[in-house]
């Protein structure tokens, strides 16, 4: 395990989660299949910190910022990003996507949008495109009759496919009920269905009375979500998908969860959410 998490260098801030402070040296020391070659993990340590909530930061990082600066100083790509993200940059050709430019944030002045709309527009050092989507958009009905703007023909655009519709969420440790696996007798069939899991796999996910199950190709509930945790609004399961398997154990846990484990050590579930709005 040591050894698979090491080809992926990081640098570990550790955080404070439902059991403690936890960081990825104690993950891997405690895993249960931790001198077996790292096969149940993510590949690196990577995904793996993602899993558990981990702050991190991968030393080879550097160069991706490096070499992402690089490509927008030669403006061979499309980068998509806010207008608040965009500040201090500037780019041959902007297009400013329309929508939601009248929302005012809390703590923030009625005039906020106008002057973020503006810094938006002033990105640009060549050409500039402000798209105007159905609905009111008071700073482009304001630029109605300047000459230098040039107003094409509304396209008609293709209707909007479901998927765009969908929320991903990754979870964290946070959002998983840790003591689902503990509560059972060490030899309860979701101690072997959970060790046949491996990152990658698809999982159902239903809501079953107060808390979210995750269920495998067979039925057995593997897991189940933090009490605290819920979907958007109207939205329903898509799918799941196993983000990373956590060993965890009694020693870790809460003090109030400790009473009725029958475990001393079992494994944890961490998925990724697909929700979909409702049909």
């Amino acid at each position: 395990m040591a050894r698979a998490f090491h080809r992926d260098p990081v640098r570990v801030k550790p955080v404070a989660t439902a059991g403690g402070t936890l960081d990825l040296d104690n993950v891997v020391q405690h895993h249960p299949r931790g001198q077996q070659g790292g096969q149940r993990m993510p590949a690196g340590a990577v995904a793996m910190g993602q899993a558990i909530g981990l702050v991190r930061e991968p030393v080879r990082d550097d160069a991706r910022r490096r070499g992402r600066r690089e490509i927008r100083r030669q403006q061979r790509g499309l980068l998509l990003l806010t207008a608040h993200r965009a500040k201090g940059l500037e780019f041959d050709h902007v297009v400013v996507l329309n929508g939601g430019w009248n929302r005012v944030e809390q703590a923030e002045d009625t005039d906020a949008p106008r002057r973020l709309y503006y810094v938006a527009m002033t990105r640009a050092k060549q050409t500039l495109t402000l798209a105007h989507l159905p609905g009111t958009n008071p700073f482009l009905d304001a630029l109605r009759d300047v000459p230098a703007v040039w107003r094409d023909a509304p396209l008609n655009l293709p209707e909007t496919p479901p998927v765009v519709f969908r929320r991903y969420r990754r979870l964290s440790l946070r959002n998983v009920f840790l003591s689902f696996a503990g509560y059972r007798d060490p030899t309860h069939p979701v101690h072997q269905a959970i060790a046949a899991l491996k990152p990658g796999d698809r999982l159902q996910a239903r809501m079953d009375a107060d808390r979210w199950e995750l269920l495998d190709d067979n039925g057995m509930v593997v897991g189940q979500l933090a009490r605290g945790f819920s979907a958007r609004p109207g939205a329903a399961k898509a799918h799941a998908n196993v983000l990373a398997i956590v060993s965890w154990d009694k020693e870790r846990s809460e003090p109030e969860y400790r009473q009725g484990l029958r475990s001393d050590a079992w494994e944890v579930v961490v998925p990724d959410l697909v929700f979909a709005p409702q049909p």
